[in-house]
């Protein structure tokens, strides 16, 4: 599956003014599949790296930093595909929701 039709698999809302990135690794990270919540954390140290690199103007990213990062992307990407299959999609999908009602309580599903 592509990265682009992989995201758009996992779609969901996003109406907190702080963006999609913040909030999806956040729905992610407690989503109730292991690979999945791993593949949120992921996507929050990404995110940190990606803040890091806007922000920070001494920050400096190795060529093996780089590396990693885009092959940290690419796992994420396959447990995205790997859970997108029925009955885990629709257990994620739920564990996702009660975590944004119950926790963010902002529910955009």
């Amino acid at each position: 599956m592509s990265p682009a039709f992989c995201w758009q698999a996992w779609a969901f809302a996003c109406l907190v003014p702080i963006g999609l990135i913040h909030t999806s690794w956040l729905r992610l990270s407690n989503a109730g599949d292991a690979a999945v919540r791993k593949g949120g954390e992921d996507l929050g140290d990404l995110r940190r790296d990606r803040n890091k690199a806007d922000y920070d103007e001494r920050a400096t990213l190795s060529q093996v930093t780089a590396l990693d990062d885009v092959d940290q992307a690419e796992q994420i990407i396959n447990a995205l595909d790997a859970a997108a299959i029925e009955p885990v999609r629709s257990q994620i999908t739920a564990a996702m929701r009660d975590y944004e009602r119950d926790v963010l309580k902002d529910v955009t599903w």
